[in-house]
């Protein structure tokens, strides 16, 4: 088909004239794929034609001229109503300007020619109306109608292939607000995997039916009306916002870390991570090379660090089990010491007793009261035999008490009922009263004469003897 397209225009015999005069449109992404052929390098070399998207008066124009030339006629207000629809303007640039420098999005053609065939089979007589536009659908209806046929001629694997290589297309931000977005063919198949085959057919029957447009390598949405106009697409983008909004900042965080020659500081942690894995984990994700290479850096850096703090935990659960030990030990050291200490301290205590007592009977006091002062102290040190046989023994030692009140001798003592109180009498004639506790005379009286025996009774308060 090639060679007699080429050869087609040449006169047979060499007679002069053309046999044939042959026009070849294409789109820009089939160049590359022509100049293989080399009969068709030389017409593209030498017949070149680029064509630019028409301006808005030119596209008004292929709205209502065919019209009038088959004697139709356009209802006022349509016209300008297609035009906005197409998002084409009145300044020749349109309200857009157009992706393609036109008034007009790429692909909208198509979607026009579609419209326009809706309307003329709801016209009234030879009256396009507006009515019968908007009864079609408008251009939404067209691109609906268009993308459902599409989709409807696909095979069964690439229906499902066809829901991931669309979502690829669409940018959400995180209010859920739906964008077009270029992708190149390279990436898709790279994102695909298994179904790059699958894809590829998509791409080629969205791109016949204008629903894609196609600039070199890159792939995009023909409208922005197939984003809402579809309900099948519009559907897809409501049920999978959420992670398609997350792949988007998986796959631009996955190339700012490419950008930045994979500095691992870029790398997610923690939740981010865990985050960045569910979505990747998501049955329509098309995760990339870069996104998978991020991902397994990521995964790996997080392996690392939790190896290193396990490590760190291992050494601080031995050092606490070391200082335990250390502790113990400690603490049962100074146990011991202070048992020793206790003990060494009650032996010094036994031995003192031991010998206070062994002075207080074996005639180590001169006298009786400090006999009775030894076996007590020795009783408080240590309540060992020794200290008690002292306490007894000492009490039957015969106690000489001395009265210093007297001027004379005293010969003679007697004590109140009670024992609280002691009288006693001497040479100088005088009997006295004492208080045992604090040792002081409370009372005197002047006998007259000495007074050798005395015997005290008290009677209704009365002192007697």
């Amino acid at each position: 088909m090639v060679h007699a397209l080429a050869t087609g225009p040449q006169p047979a015999g060499g007679r002069g004239g053309s046999a044939a005069l042959v026009v070849l449109g294409m789109r820009a992404d089939f160049y590359g794929r022509c100049l293989a052929f080399p009969e068709l390098a030389a017409a593209l070399r030498a017949g070149q034609l680029p064509l630019e998207p028409m301006r808005a008066q030119e596209l008004r124009d292929a709205v209502v001229r065919p019209a009038l030339a088959v004697g139709l006629e356009l209802e006022p207000g349509l016209a300008e109503l297609i035009l906005r629809d197409l998002g084409a303007g009145g300044d020749g640039l349109g309200e857009n300007g157009g992706e393609n420098g036109g008034g007009y999005e790429p692909g909208a053609l198509p979607l026009l020619s579609h419209a326009l065939l809706a309307t003329w089979q709801r016209r009234r007589g030879r009256l396009l109306t507006v009515e019968g536009y908007q009864q079609a659908g408008g251009i939404a209806g067209a691109v609906a109608a268009t993308a459902e046929r599409a989709y409807g001629r696909l095979s069964p694997g690439c229906r499902e292939a066809a829901r991931a290589v669309l979502l690829q297309l669409v940018r959400v931000d995180q209010d859920g607000r739906s964008a077009r977005r270029r992708v190149s063919q390279e990436r898709l198949s790279q994102d695909l995997g298994a179904q790059a085959g699958a894809a590829l057919e998509v791409v080629e029957a969205f791109t016949r039916a204008r629903l894609l447009s196609v600039d070199a390598d890159r792939v995009t949405l023909a409208h922005e009306a197939v984003l809402r106009a579809w309900p099948r697409l519009h559907g897809w983008i409501e049920a999978d916002a959420a992670a398609l909004h997350g792949l988007q900042q998986l796959g631009a965080a996955a190339g700012q870390w490419e950008a930045e020659g994979r500095d691992p500081a870029l790398l997610p942690r923690g939740s981010r991570l865990v985050a960045a894995r569910e979505v990747a984990g998501h049955p329509l994700a098309a995760v990339g090379r870069t996104e998978r290479a991020f991902l397994e850096a990521a995964t790996a850096l997080a392996a690392a660090e939790q190896e290193t703090e396990h490590r760190r935990a291992r050494r601080l659960h031995r050092l606490l089990v070391s200082l335990a030990v250390l502790l113990v030990l400690t603490l049962a050291g100074g146990a011991t010491a202070v048992h020793q200490s206790l003990r060494a301290e009650a032996e010094r205590h036994v031995a003192h007793s031991q010998e206070l007592a062994f002075r207080a009977v074996a005639g180590g006091a001169p006298r009786p009261e400090e006999a009775m002062l030894l076996a007590t102290g020795a009783w408080r040190d240590a309540h060992t035999a020794a200290a008690a046989s002292a306490v007894l023994s000492t009490q039957a030692l015969p106690y000489a008490g001395r009265l210093t009140g007297h001027r004379k001798r005293a010969l003679a003592v007697a004590w109140l009922p009670g024992g609280k109180r002691l009288l006693s009498a001497g040479e100088d004639g005088t009997v006295r009263e004492w208080d045992a506790r604090t040792h002081r005379q409370v009372a005197q009286t002047a006998n007259g004469s000495a007074v050798r025996a005395l015997a005290a009774a008290r009677a209704r308060g009365t002192v007697a003897w």
